[in-house]
């Protein structure tokens, strides 16, 4: 059964939003590793870097555990307060959505969703 054939609301339609965000958030998380390890190497070779704005884009859309990961695991930009300032407010930003999804529950979110349409 597609995303698309089920009911709003239903138990099932919430397993695939968590199963297909789940699976965006791996992704994403991935990816924003690969770009931050990529700048780190290109830092060393003094040759063209990644903007920091780029990093900080990918982070905000799902991947501030890459960015993280990144950050601690390379030493890539942790010394940096004008880029640790605004990764640490896109990580609080998204544990605040994700509290909220949890105390909403996604059934909840689904039927306000599709009530909204």
């Amino acid at each position: 059964m597609s995303f698309s054939q089920t009911n709003p609301g239903s138990l099932s339609t919430a397993k695939e939003l968590l199963l297909y965000g789940f699976l965006y958030l791996v992704g994403v998380t991935a990816i924003t590793f690969m770009y931050f390890a990529a700048d780190k190497r290109k830092a060393r070779r003094g040759v063209w870097r990644v903007p920091e704005a780029t990093l900080l884009w990918l982070c905000a859309i799902g991947g501030s555990i890459g960015g993280g990961l990144a950050i601690w695991g390379l030493r890539h930009k942790c010394s940096k307060p004008s880029f640790m300032l605004p990764y640490y407010l896109i990580v609080a930003l998204q544990l605040v959505a994700i509290a909220a999804f949890l105390w909403i529950g996604p059934k909840k979110l689904l039927d306000f969703l599709s009530a909204s349409y």
